[in-house]
């Protein structure tokens, strides 16, 4: 089995911890909340153990191509589409800010939105004891999905400035070599998973080993 947060000291660490919020969202409102519950006991645990801070990190859709297909939609059915409309598209659906909110209220704590992924060092460091931060979308950085290991690498660096505990909880994405999910862990003295995670690892490992 793998190594699990139950299995590290997480009082008074930097956690940082790559979740799988890509849910539906539809004009900035949450349309299935599933993903979020499936990780609140890892969180839950993680803050029960008085750390110095939680980052949370997912990527949220694709920005990218999430546009383009809208474009695509409103080229056929004859509308415009503006970059006003284009940037309405985007805060609706590929913002991360609405999920911190609704993250904050299932808690039942605040949940510090920054409006960013990277450059955050000095915020994240000044985070009161036990507090909570959610990155915004990682896949607005060209660097989460990469196919260039140096781009890739400085990305992944970065992110792992901001803890000194990385958590993988993802499942639905740790088959993907990205910044955020496999990367990080080249450059954290201490990786483990949440209990997403281990449970999903213990229902594949006697497949995987008979």
């Amino acid at each position: 089995m793998i190594k699990t947060v139950r299995d590290v000291d997480l009082a008074g660490k930097r956690i940082i911890m790559r979740v799988d919020f890509n849910v539906p969202m539809k004009d900035g409102v949450v349309q299935d909340d599933t993903r979020i519950q499936a990780a609140l006991p890892t969180i839950k645990y993680i803050l029960e153990q008085n750390p110095k801070s939680l980052v949370l990190m997912s990527h949220l859709g694709d920005p990218k191509k999430d546009v383009k297909k809208a474009q695509e939609k409103a080229e056929k059915a004859g509308k415009p589409f503006t970059e006003a409309d284009k940037e309405a598209f985007i805060n609706g659906k590929n913002r991360m800010k609405p999920v911190a909110e609704y993250l904050s209220k299932v808690l039942g704590k605040p949940v510090e939105f920054p409006g960013a992924c990277l450059g955050l060092k000095d915020k994240v460091d000044a985070l009161n004891n036990g507090a909570v931060m959610m990155l915004e979308n990682t896949r607005f950085e060209p660097g989460e999905t990469s196919k260039d290991m140096a781009e890739q690498e400085a990305m992944a660096k970065e992110l792992a400035t901001y803890g000194d505990i990385y958590v993988n909880d993802a499942f639905g994405t740790a088959h993907r070599a990205h910044a955020s999910t496999a990367t990080i862990a080249k450059f954290m003295k201490t990786s483990v998973g949440g209990f997403l995670m281990e449970k999903e690892v213990k229902y594949l490992e006697p497949m995987v080993t008979n």
